[in-house]
């Protein structure tokens, strides 16, 4: 396997921090470059997470199939951020949901157990860590937020303020199923925007 050296991922490395090289090439020594094809699963629900990784092209959704008919998607991770289900690894637990790729994509995959030997190696690598799950966390708070509104329309807003960028990278039927509502409720909400805004202009 070709060795991946610090400056082959520059970009993804400023993503997080530029005070942390050492780190990186501590945490480089464990990862290799694997492509997910479009509609595959990087984490499967039901299986105990064996991996995690970074983004380097691409993007995922991260989806909880009730039956095979019926989704939710739980969170969108573009280029740079970080996939992992952290409880399904932590508690030795099946995952409640799988990570899909929504486009063909390459990421930096990582062995979960190899991680954990390498943190308690070099601590260093746990601030990577933190610094990877924060976006998690903050990505968890905000759909917790958008849940609490009551209507779709409330939810619609609440996305085009905080999360704009996911209305052109996204499809309506994915965020319908992120903001747990139906296409059809979800457009009307929209059309109501594009109204309001048009009557706002003319005024």
């Amino acid at each position: 396997m070709k060795k991946i050296e610090i400056h082959h991922i520059r970009p993804l490395v400023n993503y997080y921090t530029d005070k942390l090289d050492d780190a990186w090439e501590k945490l480089l020594t464990i990862v290799e470059i694997k492509r997910v094809a479009k509609g595959h699963a990087f984490i499967e629900q039901g299986d105990i997470a064996k991996v995690c990784g970074l983004v380097l092209s691409g993007s995922f959704k991260n989806v909880a199939y009730d039956d095979p008919s019926d989704e939710r998607i739980l969170r969108f991770t573009f280029q740079y951020g970080f996939l992992a289900s952290c409880q399904s690894f932590n508690e030795q637990q099946p995952s409640s949901f799988a990570v899909v790729a929504m486009e063909d994509s390459e990421i930096l995959s990582i062995d979960n157990k190899e991680l954990v030997e390498l943190c308690l190696a070099h601590p260093s690598v746990i601030t990577l860590g933190l610094l990877f799950s924060q976006q998690i966390m903050i990505d968890h708070e905000h759909h917790s937020k958008v849940l609490s509104l009551s209507t779709p329309l409330q939810r619609y807003e609440f996305l085009i303020h905080e999360k704009p960028y996911l209305l052109n990278r996204v499809s309506m039927t994915d965020l319908a199923k992120h903001l747990y509502t139906s296409r059809e409720a979800l457009s009307r909400a929209r059309l109501k925007i594009r109204s309001i805004e048009r009557i706002q202009k003319t005024t």
